[in-house]
């Protein structure tokens, strides 16, 4: 069960929130194709315990196969933030991976490629204050740029406003919300544990799909 775990969670990071639709290819019952709705429906619960675990706030997971949809489900929210429940006319990375199938984007790539303004990010790092006994923090250089795996697999240390307890971050965002933010900072190095990082994401692959 954990290599499945593990299986569907990478899946997962390969199908997050942007503008793919599945919705022009036929469906059809998972043993129509060749595949088995008992071990399909085990992808809907392990999606259900990472959500509740805290792994990521929404998922989206269509199967296709002999060109016809056989497994298409929703869980969790799309927007942590406003309570929006996840749709199943957002899955994502399928975007960037199409891309990649063209040649457009390569997934060792700088985020920077796309995105100069993110070369030189900085992160934040709590450090002890003996004087308050509280965690004060710090800015440090990345300890390298983040690529377009690490936003796929939402590791690259960027967070949601809404979705942290890290009080600075928090302000900023309300101050003056993402694109200025990420410019200045993110709470985790690149290729930490995974943080949700959808606007970003959506903003490279949009970028890559315009040039």
């Amino acid at each position: 069960m954990a290599r499945f775990a593990a299986l569907v969670s990478v899946l997962i990071g390969l199908l997050f929130t942007t503008l793919v639709w599945a919705d022009g290819l036929p469906t059809a019952k998972p043993e129509e194709v060749g595949l088995s709705s008992e071990r399909l429906a085990r992808a809907t619960q392990v999606m259900k315990a990472e959500v509740a675990r805290g792994q990521y706030p929404g998922a989206v997971a269509p199967v296709a196969r002999k060109g016809k949809i056989a497994y298409f489900e929703g869980v969790g929210q799309r927007d942590p933030v406003a309570g929006a429940p996840m749709t199943k006319d957002a899955i994502t990375s399928v975007a960037a991976m199409i891309l990649v199938e063209e040649g457009r984007l390569v997934l060792s790539d700088p985020v920077s490629k796309y995105l100069p303004q993110l070369a030189n990010l900085q992160v934040s790092v709590p450090r002890f204050d003996p004087d308050t006994g509280k965690a004060v923090y710090a800015l440090v250089p990345a300890e390298r740029q983040m690529t377009i795996q690490d936003l796929l697999r939402h590791t690259s240390g960027l967070v949601y406003g809404g979705f942290t307890n890290h009080a600075q971050v928090k302000e900023l965002y309300a101050k003056v919300g993402v694109q200025m933010v990420v410019v200045f900072m993110t709470q985790n190095q690149p290729g930490a544990p995974r943080r949700y990082d959808r606007e970003l994401f959506q903003q490279l692959v949009y970028q890559a799909l315009v040039d």
